[in-house]
């Protein structure tokens, strides 16, 4: 059973791990019982077998705690009205003392359902995802009553990430989210880690935990080759991709250093894609910059993948507030599957750890115009044959060998029960 906020068909970097997983496990002898929360993206029968696969099974819940029925169906974007209204709650004080996050009254809320599947269906083991981190409320309670065995993974870590400590006068309740955190270890039969820096720290953090710990770091995925994702139409200009959301500010700025290498530059010419969720100023850099940008907007996962492939340069962005974070920027796994040099501007420092070993690749603190069209101009003169230099960091970030880490940690995790159960 997979407890997931998110799952196939939501559009979000979220839903990729946990869909991935339940695409493969059948072929493991396990059969996926998938749940999660309804956002208005939903999967019929059939398109999850012909999608993900025909034993997979998904109970999507509404807010009100209802299990939608299964159909094809698209939700629109939240409005920015919306998310701006979402994103003052999320930091005010008052939900800062709502251990873990908000989110917790749904879980609560649904929990007696979730219970009567996981009696029906009897599962091998729990698996839930976060964040958001109140999925690990339902893992505790199932472990609890059914003497299940337990893995919390963590895509994104708790305390040690300022997005999920409690701000204002909620931080006074840092004392709860952290007990709370503490229990997930102590609690849990194993606990994983997408970050291998949040592996170290929780490492030291919690050391009777050690030998429960796994590091899972997300996969390299199957990407097009760049050929094939180009198509026939010969290029007369080098991209320089940004594929995911990115600020105003940042793309202004990345849209003066394009003007200004066009300027300089006689034999070939630079374009700026900007793919994924539309900065704010979309109509300002159409009408300011012309051909020299190209605004693409949201694509589907696939789409979005011939972007990265196609690119000449592939830019990963974060504001300084995202820099602060302890998270990786999952989307350098598929820039670094290509042969296109990186940039990368404000990389937190997971992100560093992660690039610190490849070529052709440049990374900038706080950039200015002039550094950022210096680094794009050296980047488009790169010789390596980068491919085959990212050989070995492909191997080591496949799907195979993190498949094969799932399938020894949960290989270990069922013989916690099939052990209990003697």
């Amino acid at each position: 059973m997979i407890i997931s906020t998110v799952f196939f068909p939501f559009p979000a970097v979220g839903s990729v791990r946990v869909t991935s997983w339940a695409r493969a496990l059948p072929d493991l002898g396990y059969r996926p019982v998938v749940v999660c929360r309804d956002y208005g993206h939903r999967a019929s029968r059939e398109t999850l077998a012909k999608r993900i696969h025909p034993d997979v099974e998904v109970h999507a819940f509404t807010q009100q705690g209802e299990i939608v029925q299964a159909e094809d169906r698209t939700a629109g974007p939240l409005s920015s009205t919306r998310r701006g209204c979402i994103d003052l709650l999320a930091s005010s004080s008052v939900l800062g003392w709502m251990v873990p996050d908000p989110q917790v009254l749904f879980w609560k809320k649904v929990l007696p359902r979730i219970e009567v599947i996981a009696e029906q269906v009897r599962p091998a083991a729990v698996i839930t995802s976060s964040p958001m981190h109140s999925v690990h409320v339902v893992g505790k309670t199932l472990k609890r009553r059914f003497a299940l065995p337990w893995a919390a993974d963590f895509r994104d870590p708790y305390t040690l990430d300022h997005r999920f400590r409690p701000r204002c006068l909620g931080r006074s309740a840092l004392t709860l989210h952290r007990r709370f955190e503490r229990s997930i270890y102590n609690e849990a039969d194993q606990v994983w880690h997408a970050i291998p820096l949040h592996a170290r720290w929780a490492s030291r953090q919690f050391p009777r935990a050690r030998g429960k710990i796994r590091v899972l770091t997300h996969p390299v995925p199957q990407l097009p080759e760049p050929n094939e994702a180009r198509g026939p139409v010969a290029k007369k200009s080098l991209t320089v991709s940004v594929v995911g959301s990115i600020s105003p500010e940042i793309a202004l700025l990345l849209a003066q250093a394009i003007t200004k290498l066009n300027a300089i530059e006689v034999t070939e010419k630079f374009v700026l894609r900007l793919v994924g969720r539309m900065p704010e100023n979309t109509a300002t850099l159409r009408e300011v910059f012309g051909e020299a940008v190209k605004v693409v907007g949201p694509l589907v996962h696939e789409l979005a993948k011939r972007e990265i492939s196609s690119a000449d340069i592939l830019v990963n962005v974060l504001s300084p507030e995202r820099q602060a974070n302890i998270g990786v920027s999952s989307k350098l796994y598929e820039y670094a599957a290509t042969s296109s040099p990186i940039l990368t501007i404000n990389p937190t420092r997971p992100d560093r750890w992660l690039l610190r070993r490849l070529k052709g690749v440049e990374c900038i603190d706080h950039p200015d115009v002039s550094a950022v069209a210096s680094c794009l101009r050296g980047l488009a003169r790169t010789s390596d044959d980068l491919r085959s230099a990212r050989e070995s960091f492909r191997e080591n970030f496949s799907w195979n060998a993190h498949l094969n880490t799932v399938t020894h940690s949960l290989k270990d995790l069922t013989e916690v029960r099939h052990t209990s159960d003697g």
